[in-house]
């Protein structure tokens, strides 16, 4: 019924998670700051001494007012005024807080030959009331933009008030800094407001990988922190916590992006060479032993190795000693696999892949033995990867072409038979990753499938039922399992088409 029908296709392009900004220096946050209201208070003794020893009681902070550092002068002598004609000594202490009472002064000083005779409370710098000062700050706020969040840190013994806040929009940030910072307060014409940008990264990563560097990150937070740039990792909110956030902040744009740089290398890791040459078999495309070898040697050395198979190469991340020997170990690894086994692909035809879906790469498995055979079923075309000998691609061959009889359990060859099948490569899902729509992946296989689609800019579908399932995979899948370089690589590629 096609006959002459003229058919077309359009790419589409892969969805990616809403607001995404992975390992993006972000700016919508600030930080908003005001003087609280404070006086003067003038304390008057009789005697020399113990106004010059309570002076520098509460100039040292030994005396502290509600918790309140407090700036003392030097005594002196008070012939009138505040005292009304009595001769004493005076000491007046400024940035009381407002709140404070008679009773909270002399509650501060201790020692009871330093206490005043009496006490004159000047007025505050001005009337306020906490929760009514913040509306009105945050009501300047959403004049400029609308907030996803807005927090009043809670500092009694702070001389400021703090604030943070989150804008929806960048650029709402960005204004409300060269319009609101330096400006009069609402309730107080004569105090500032202090409005300061706030910059970030964050990275989601691996739990494993994060284990691994973890020891390299403690050693940079020190000069992190001279240069006023916090860090802060936190769990994910994926169900299964494989995830953690990684969070760097700080006010100075360029000591956060030279933070980010610093951090962005200790998690690429090292690339894995023998002398100038990578290391790499063709046989870590699959699966097979050489992987499961490789996977022993990672919990051995307490290291993470990243394939990359696009790349043909191996990044190691962890400490210095031990990606030094894991490095060592995967040479002589490497060396003893090309002595022994391969890897070789069979390519399969539409007639074929239908053979091999239908329980013939059950049949090759069967055969082969585990760890021997997997299924691509993203490339094109379609292919079986054989990692073993000559013997094991020719025995693959027989079966396939129906020259070599193998007996299973039919239920055994149903597709699916296996716990947590991978829809991509057909084996056990390594690190299974479940999708909405209720389909396995390995994690790396669920990577390399998002990947090759953001590559194709087209749209990232499942593969499950033997690549019959093609729903569409959403923004909350891909949000929950996939790290911030898979996410940025994906944004970046979108941007290039």
């Amino acid at each position: 019924m096609w006959a002459g029908a003229n058919i077309s296709a359009t790419p589409v392009a892969a969805p990616m998670p809403s607001g995404h900004n992975a390992r993006r220096v972000d700016c919508k946050k600030i930080h908003v700051s005001w003087h609280k209201a404070v006086k003067i208070v003038w304390l008057n003794f009789d005697s020399g001494d113990a106004a010059r020893k309570a002076g520098q009681m509460f100039s040292k902070g030994a005396y502290q007012v509600l918790g309140q550092k407090i700036t003392a002068s030097r005594a002196v002598i008070a012939q009138t005024i505040p005292f009304r004609g009595h001769s004493g000594w005076t000491v007046s202490l400024s940035d009381v807080p407002a709140a404070a009472k008679e009773c909270d002064i002399l509650e501060a000083i201790r020692h009871g030959g330093n206490k005043p005779c009496r006490m004159k409370m000047g007025e505050p710098t001005y009337y306020t009331d906490g929760e009514q000062d913040a509306v009105a700050i945050r009501s300047l706020l959403t004049n400029i933009g609308p907030l996803e969040y807005w927090e009043v840190t809670l500092e009694t013994n702070a001389r400021r008030v703090k604030a943070t806040a989150r804008f929806l929009d960048e650029s709402d940030a960005q204004r409300a800094v060269s319009e609101l910072d330096n400006t009069a307060l609402p309730f107080h014409r004569k105090a500032r407001l202090t409005v300061q940008s706030v910059h970030s990264a964050k990275f989601k990563v691996g739990c494993n990988t994060y284990n691994a560097v973890q020891a390299r990150i403690l050693s940079q937070q020190r000069p992190w922190k001279e240069k006023n740039v916090s860090f802060r990792a936190y769990p994910s909110t994926d169900a299964l916590q494989r995830f953690r956030v990684l969070k760097l902040e700080g006010e100075a744009a360029g000591e956060v992006a030279r933070a980010k740089t610093d951090l962005e290398s200790i998690l690429d890791g090292v690339v894995a060479k023998n002398d100038d040459a990578v290391l790499w078999d063709t046989s870590l495309k699959a699966n097979g032993k050489l992987y499961q070898e490789m996977k022993r040697l990672e919990r051995e050395v307490a290291v993470v190795i990243i394939r990359d198979k696009v790349k043909s190469e191996l990044r190691l991340l962890g400490t210095e000693r031990h990606c030094n020997e894991a490095q060592a170990r995967l040479v002589r690894l490497l060396h003893t696999q090309s002595l022994l086994d391969s890897t070789r692909t069979i390519e399969l035809g539409p007639e074929k892949f239908f053979w091999a879906c239908q329980g013939g790469f059950r049949k090759i498995v069967a055969g082969l033995g585990p760890g021997k055979a997997s299924f691509d079923i993203i490339s094109t075309p379609k292919r079986i990867i054989i990692s073993g000998s000559w013997e094991d691609y020719d025995l693959a061959v027989a079966v396939m072409e129906g020259t070599k009889p193998i007996t299973k359990p039919a239920a055994w060859l149903q597709p699916g038979a296996t716990a947590q099948e991978c829809s991509v490569c057909w084996t056990e899902a390594d690190t299974p990753v479940k999708t909405k729509c209720g389909h396995f992946y390995c994690l790396e296989c669920f990577e390399s499938s998002c990947t090759a689609a953001m590559d194709d800019n087209v749209a990232i579908v499942c593969h499950g039922e033997q690549g019959k399932c093609n729903a569409v995979i959403g923004a909350e899948d891909l949000q929950e399992h996939l790290s911030s370089a898979v996410l940025e690589q994906g944004c970046a590629q979108r941007k290039t088409t």
